[in-house]
């Protein structure tokens, strides 16, 4: 022993982080398995999101939107929509088009933040396709909205 105390904090991420990965280097993931499901359209409930830096789309800030599938066979399948989600977000982007799905159509407030909030709770079509891999399958686009909530106020 070298005499040397080290910080339970500092001790702690050295124990539970072997490797030296760094959480941006992780995709953020909830309990999910990758599903392969065909390519289609599919109505999908919105229960979660997460944001966060990523060092692998050098270091830029991403959104995953979290979906459950809705209905038929592949019911209870979880899976995911991922943002590029800049502090402002374009009309262009996928994101501001896909925001005023949710948002019922209502425009946002000029210079208003574009919270990820407004898909929470509500049940949209999906078009699900595989990555290029082929590994697994993601939300593609939200094509509308199909039940859930009122317009988004915050």
């Amino acid at each position: 022993m070298n005499g040397k105390i080290i910080p339970y904090k500092q001790l702690r991420k050295k124990l539970s982080n072997p490797q030296g990965y760094k959480p941006d280097d992780i995709e953020p993931k909830l309990s999910w398995e990758p599903i392969l499901i065909p390519d289609g359209d599919y109505q999908a409930y919105c229960f979660d999101y997460k944001t966060k830096r990523v060092r692998k789309w050098k270091n830029e800030r991403r959104l995953w939107l979290w979906f459950e599938i809705y209905e038929g066979k592949y019911r209870g399948k979880r899976t995911y929509r991922s943002y590029p989600y800049p502090e402002k977000v374009s009309p262009c982007s996928a994101y501001y088009k896909e925001w005023l799905i949710a948002n019922k159509g209502k425009k946002p407030a000029r210079n208003s933040r574009l919270s990820p909030k407004v898909f929470l709770n509500k049940i949209f079509l999906v078009s699900v396709r595989k990555v290029k891999s082929g590994e697994y399958s993601v939300i593609g686009s939200i094509k509308e909205l199909v039940a859930g909530g009122n317009q988004y106020e915050g």
